[in-house]
């Protein structure tokens, strides 16, 4: 803290320590250790004489402090290092068959002279807990073992491990699978045939402890885990079935759709062949999800086939998930009443059992009564987000937010949709859960459009597509893609879309799902705005004429620029027909319900009513906080006045609806809110 170092030799310490704080500290232990500082006074000064060592760099350095030591207790801290960072006394010395009072003494002398440090407080109960002063004090340590001993040395620490914390065994699972997976691959590397055999097994129980451990905590480490934990399960190995699972899981979780789909496949046919059904129906029921990720339609079938595997078999907690994956697939294609059914079928049934609610049938229950318009099912949400959290589920739980912030967009608004979304980005950034934080990324761009932040939404949906077609994740990169196509168009800049929309209906139409067909609602509203007025009304008529579609909310919140555009067209009865048979199930679809019936009333010559009923839609737009269809309303209301030759009050509408239009940058609105402006002004003089 106050050595005096001649001025001749700091320059040659300042080199070498290159701007590493650590050097000079470690330089100046060296020095004590060497005996070549004496104190005078309050400060330490150089003995006279003293020839003092320059090594090269910070390994040096501690090395060569290292070789100061007693042979004892230099061999003492590679035993140390090869526990880790952090180590115990008692490992210690059951590692070197040492006295444990002998090792604590020598430890005592390494924490006076600034090797390592006692812990407060021990993570293993009853064991004196240490920590080396320097991650790099332990790595120079670790690297002076000879390293045919270093195999030896990690399982021998593996096993005083467990012989410690048999009760904790999952909660030191890292350490141990370090440990083993360690020892193994130096065994491997060493020829140690018998050794690396007889380690293999712990290697890969240790692995897949681990991995399932960070599954909800950190899905890095846990890819990395189970990863390393396949390897080694080739082929016909008896674990292989259950690796391929593991690691399916935590590929969907990182985002890597094609791998999670081969290994699940994989996992399914293994696990078929063997008889082990409910493992089966479970890794199905991942499978799907992994599969509408990809686009594939097979994910609507698979939840059916997996309970068919199940049902014969009786109640169980197994059957009880394979309800809630049918209820899930029902949810997502607007079958909500199925969906209810279905999963309080699974909650009766793990009632019935003495089990725990199932948090999926919860989830997509949910999400069927909120599409039906019960704000109920928001409970459900948040009841179902508790028991997955509790579970450790962390993809679960992201998928939960996400899917209550769809909710929120149906009953509440945007404003309520970007609160669910938000918290629910920030849980999936900490955990590492690639594919859901960008499901939520692209569906906060959505929500940020009806808030009317469209150059945020813009920039945002570019960048999630972006990512997801490297992924290969094709349900992301389709949102991401519908969200800029909706933008663009608003924008009066179709013409940026048109080679897009070719590939894009393409790959939706392979879907063959309510869901899919809906979004081909888009592509007809973007054929209109290029002028290929043939293709839009194709489009717009083959999505109207399935009766199923009218459920789905994404269908009722569409509903106004659908209508708009049949009417631009000149199909009048297109118009009439899109909006004809739509329940106000949810507010937004009262409001785009509202909306649509005041464009046709205007189309009919009714401009009082046209006027009035633009008004009311304007006022729900408003309160709602949809911005884009606020202005269209407020439009429309103008458009009528001006028609019933009442100049002022269309003026009033038409210039707040110009303030909107213009902020969006929504130049075709804005043009023929100009020229209405332009006319009404005419009027007016």
């Amino acid at each position: 803290e106050a050595a005096v170092i001649p001025a001749e030799l700091q320059r040659p310490i300042l080199e070498r320590a290159e701007g590493n704080p650590l050097y000079a500290e470690e330089f100046v232990r060296l020095l004590k250790d060497k005996n070549l500082l004496i104190k005078k006074g309050s400060s330490w000064e150089l003995k006279e004489g003293a020839e003092v060592p320059f090594p090269d760099s910070i390994q040096a350095l501690i090395a060569a402090r290292l070789d100061s030591l007693p042979a004892d207790a230099k061999s003492l801290l590679a035993d140390a290092a090869v526990i880790g960072k952090v180590f115990w006394a008692g490992a210690v010395a059951a590692m070197g068959e040492r006295d444990l009072t002998a090792v604590t003494d020598t430890l005592r002398e390494l924490s006076r002279k600034e090797f390592v440090r006692p812990a407060r407080r021990s993570s293993v109960e009853g064991e004196a807990e240490y920590a080396f002063w320097h991650i790099l004090t332990r790595d120079v340590a670790y690297s002076q073992l000879p390293r045919a001993s270093r195999a030896s040395r990690h399982v021998a620490a593996a096993r005083w491990i467990e012989s410690k914390a048999p009760e904790r065994i999952q909660d030191m699972a890292d350490v141990l699978a370090y440990h083993y997976s360690t020892a193994l691959d130096l065994a491997r590397a060493a020829e140690q045939t018998e050794q690396a055999s007889d380690l293999e097994a712990p290697a890969l129980r240790f692995l897949s402890l681990a991995g399932e451990r960070a599954l909800g905590l950190e899905t890095a480490a846990a890819l990395s885990y189970l990863e390393r934990a396949l390897a080694l399960t080739p082929a016909g190995h008896p674990e292989r079935p259950a690796a391929l699972a593991r690691f399916g899981r935590a590929a969907l979780q990182a985002g890597h759709m094609a791998e999670a789909a081969e290994a699940l496949e994989e996992a399914v046919t293994s696990f078929r062949a063997r008889g082990d059904l409910a493992a089966a129906a479970l890794a199905m029921g991942r499978l799907a999800h992994v599969l509408r990720g990809l686009g594939d339609p097979r994910w609507a079938r698979l939840p059916s086939e997996a309970l068919d595997l199940l049902q014969p078999l009786g109640p169980s907690q197994d059957l009880a998930g394979a309800l809630s994956e049918v209820a899930a697939a029902d949810a997502l294609q607007s079958r909500f009443e199925e969906a209810i059914r279905t999963a309080e079928q699974a909650l009766e049934m793990a009632a019935e059992l003495g089990l725990s609610p199932p948090s999926r049938a919860l989830g997509f229950r949910a999400m069927a009564r909120c599409g039906l318009g019960d704000p109920e099912g928001l409970e459900d949400y948040r009841a179902a987000i508790a028991l997955a959290s509790q579970a450790g589920r962390g993809l679960e739980v992201a998928t939960l937010y996400n899917n209550l912030g769809m909710a929120f967009n149906g009953l509440e608004g945007p404003a309520a949709t970007l609160e669910a979304n938000r918290e629910g980005i920030a849980y999936a950034t900490a955990r590492g859960l690639t594919a859901a934080l960008e499901l939520l990324t692209a569906n906060t761009a959505d929500s940020l459009i009806d808030a009317g932040e469209l150059d945020e939404a813009l920039a945002i949906a570019a960048e999630v597509a972006e990512r997801a077609e490297a992924r290969g994740d094709v349900n992301t990169f389709q949102t991401a893609r519908q969200n800029q196509i909706e933008i663009l168009v608003l924008q009066g800049r179709a013409e940026e879309t048109a080679g897009w929309l070719d590939p894009l209906e393409a790959s939706i139409r392979q879907w063959g799902s309510v869901d899919a067909l809906v979004s081909l609602l888009l592509f007809g509203l973007a054929r209109a705005a290029l002028g290929q007025e043939k293709a839009a009304s194709a489009l717009l008529t083959e999505v109207e004429s399935n009766s199923d579609v009218r459920a789905d909310n994404y269908y009722s919140k569409s509903l106004p620029a659908m209508v708009r555009a049949a009417l631009k067209m000149q199909e009048p009865e297109l118009a009439a027909q899109l909006a004809s048979g739509v329940a106000p199930r949810t507010p937004y679809a009262g409001h785009s319900l509202a909306a649509a019936n005041a464009a046709l009333t205007e189309t009919r010559g009714d401009l009082q009513g046209a006027a009035e009923a633009y008004a009311d839609a304007a006022d729900r737009w408003e309160r709602f906080g949809v911005v884009p269809e606020h202005a269209f309303a407020l439009l429309g209301q103008g458009r009528c006045l001006l028609g019933l030759s009442r100049p002022t009050e269309a003026t009033l509408a038409l210039q707040h609806a110009r303030e909107i239009f213009q902020r969006l940058k929504a130049a075709p609105a804005l043009a023929e809110t100009d020229e209405l402006l332009q006319r009404a002004s005419a009027l007016s003089s």
